[in-house]
């Protein structure tokens, strides 16, 4: 997954994308420009992950399906602190 031009560069790059292309987005999701869209970046695997981390900027967090609704209902917890692991980005 993390090999050179691996699958998470690959994902990476369509995250970057939006990041670069807010206006683009809220156009497509018929959101006005002024307004703000909260965007989720996650890389969810129907796999047993033993792993729940997110990439070094925090961008994208790694996660399996099994805990998915923890994620969603902002109660899945880092290893380290108490504060909930709910990376949202505000385009």
């Amino acid at each position: 997954m993390f090999k050179e031009n691996g699958y998470y560069e690959h994902c990476r790059k369509r995250y970057d994308l939006v990041l670069c292309e807010k206006d683009k987005i809220k156009s497509f999701l018929g959101v006005e420009v002024e307004s703000d869209v909260k965007a989720h970046f996650l890389f969810v695997s129907s796999k047993p992950l033993e792993i729940e981390f997110q990439d070094s900027d925090e961008i994208v967090t790694f996660l399996c399906l099994s805990i998915f609704d923890k994620y969603i209902d902002g109660k899945l917890l880092p290893e380290t602190g108490d504060l909930p692991m709910r990376p949202i980005h505000i385009l």
